[in-house]
């Protein structure tokens, strides 16, 4: 029924899908009035619904991250993870922990970046959700390599790997080759690299 609480929080999750379509298009003035509709039609609840509005503040501060304001997307998580840290919706706090991880890599804070990266992972692996835990194993990759611990980095990127070859997700497949390419260069070994390089580019 129109203006119930779950009939809210249902409008609010669609302007929030709807943002999202945008912010993978690169439109992100569009995802951010969207996000915006979004926690003005959640703040007409008298009950409101927390996760919905940490999911809110989480996709409003990685759309800021895209566009470059890493301060201003810090914040809003930092906001997120508050609403939703002692709660059981581990899901929403996973993505939330990644995508500090990923500012804090941009911010060269590896250490944080580390500690976030691997919570999300730790929840990710609790609740199965094992191509998302293949995407952080891949940047605990990135970070390990940035730290420059080349061994590690390998160990990251190889078990990513072999569990994204097994669920056929392509597109993070293809960022993987790429790594590994790269990093059989540091290693001084051109022939792998090659091998690499060239299965990304016929996946491609």
């Amino acid at each position: 029924e129109d203006g119930t609480p779950e009939w809210l929080r249902k409008q609010s999750t669609l302007h929030r899908k709807i943002a999202m379509t945008f912010e993978r298009q690169g439109d992100y003035e569009k995802a951010l009035a969207r996000l915006q509709a979004a926690k003005m039609v959640l703040t007409e609840s008298a009950e409101g619904d927390q996760t919905e509005l940490a999911s809110i503040f989480n996709d409003i501060g990685w759309t800021h991250f895209r566009r470059g304001n890493v301060e201003i997307a810090e914040q809003h998580m930092m906001n997120a993870l508050e609403i939703v840290m002692d709660s059981d919706e581990y899901q929403v706090i996973a993505s939330i922990y990644n995508r500090l991880g990923g500012i804090y890599f941009t911010k060269n804070d590896m250490d944080k970046a580390d500690f976030y990266t691997r919570q999300s992972l730790d929840l990710r692996e609790k609740m199965g959700e094992l191509a998302l835990a293949a995407r952080s194993y891949n940047n605990l990759g990135l970070i390990a390599w940035k730290r420059g611990r080349l061994q590690d980095a390998m160990k990251y990127f190889e078990r990513s790997f072999e569990t994204q070859k097994e669920l056929g997700d392509i597109e993070v497949l293809i960022e993987l080759n790429t790594n590994l390419s790269f990093l059989e260069m540091e290693y001084g070994r051109p022939e792998l690299a090659e091998r690499y390089i060239l299965e990304a580019i016929e996946m491609a």
